[in-house]
């Protein structure tokens, strides 16, 4: 069976219309960036009836400063010396919520790879240092020694949030190692079940059987998995470099 499942029962569509608009700009006036541009020759000044676009307003001289410019960015002095590029904005408190120091905390600034502090602590606050997001497989069938294949269903849980393409191709891998090459059954995945950061089952389901068959994997996933070999110290010539398993 060349099939997949997933433990929701219902489905859902949606559909997006997009409207667009259209004016006209047929009879209204040519904004300044539109108006023709004639080439004057030298020391003849080109005729207009309106004002000028840009008019001279001051000298073209330098103006000198009055007193040096302050490249300091925070008010903290034990920052001052630090080279932190752009602005910063600095709050921190103790356990009690007592003030320690502030500077421009009131200020809105783009907290960028900042957030991955606060969801490390949200992590690790709710679920303890030493918690692991397992991933578990089961199957009703049994394997076939001699054609490789597993007879049943494969049934794959978890809810780990950085499931990726090289944890798919692993799985795989770790069937092969087990002797199985295909499935003769369904991938039957729960509904809590997520990979690529997808947030619909089904879709991670889906790209969860075409990642572990090599026939299927995408070039993206067949390079994920070189990297992890590599990065994990994994990669070697008795390695199993494309590891795969057909539904």
């Amino acid at each position: 069976m060349n099939s997949f499942y997933n433990s929701k029962a219902a489905w859902f569509g949606v559909l997006f219309v997009l409207l667009s608009g259209l004016s006209s700009a047929f009879g209204q006036t040519p904004k300044p960036f539109l108006q023709p541009i004639a080439v004057q020759k030298n020391g003849t000044a080109m005729p207009s009836a309106t004002p000028p676009l840009v008019a001279k307003t001051g000298s073209s001289q330098p103006i000198s400063s009055s007193g040096a410019l302050s490249t300091r960015r925070t008010s903290i002095p034990i920052l001052a010396d630090v080279e932190i590029p752009g602005y910063s904005g600095v709050l921190v408190q103790d356990l009690n919520g007592n003030l320690i120091l502030d500077s421009n905390s009131n200020y809105a600034f783009n907290p960028a790879s900042n957030v991955k502090v606060a969801t490390a602590y949200a992590i690790i606050k709710t679920f303890g240092p030493d918690y692991r997001f397992a991933t578990s497989v089961w199957t009703d069938g049994q394997i076939d020694a001699a054609s490789g294949t597993l007879d049943g269903n494969v049934y794959v849980s978890g809810r780990d949030p950085v499931f990726n393409y090289e944890h798919a191709v692993a799985v795989a891998s770790e069937l092969n190692r087990m002797g199985v090459r295909s499935v003769n059954g369904d991938l039957i995945v729960t509904g809590n079940f997520v990979m690529n950061y997808s947030q619909s089952s089904d879709r991670a389901g889906a790209l969860l059987a075409a990642t572990m068959d090599g026939a299927k994997r995408s070039v993206a996933a067949s390079r994920a998995w070189q990297n992890y070999l590599v990065n994990s110290g994994k990669f070697s010539t008795t390695t199993n470099a494309f590891p795969g398993v057909s539904f």
